[in-house]
């Protein structure tokens, strides 16, 4: 899966890309440090999934998800959050995020994610 990273944190983003390589299946085509940045590389990269952060300066993660899910062909999306509460998790799956993981909790909720969005 063709795979863009939208974080606000660069050292976050470099072990997020650690992270994904140990899964085959996922390419990283591209990162982005805030949400309309992410938003122009989906459209010019085309990506098959987007892991984007809930909290970002510019937008948060719920409007990135809303606005990815508007296109015409939309990636899978999962949200990347430090917020446990449950209203983020509502707030991402209701704007139509394929799925929710905590930073802290990487390893045991995106992998699982992960197998079940690739295959």
């Amino acid at each position: 899966m063709r795979t863009i990273l939208v974080d606000d944190h660069p050292a976050y983003l470099a072990a997020l890309a650690k992270v994904l390589q140990r899964h085959p299946g996922i390419e990283i085509v591209g990162q982005a440090y805030n949400g309309q940045e992410g938003l122009k590389l989906a459209a010019a990269l085309k990506p098959d999934l987007v892991l984007v952060d809930f909290s970002m300066p510019d937008m948060n993660g719920a409007q990135v998800v809303a606005a990815l899910k508007a296109g015409s062909a939309p990636p899978r999306v999962i949200v990347v959050s430090n917020h446990d509460e449950q209203e983020y998790r509502e707030r991402a799956f209701k704007s139509g995020a394929d799925g929710y993981a905590l930073k802290s909790e990487l390893d045991e909720e995106l992998t699982p994610l992960l197998k079940r969005l690739i295959g």
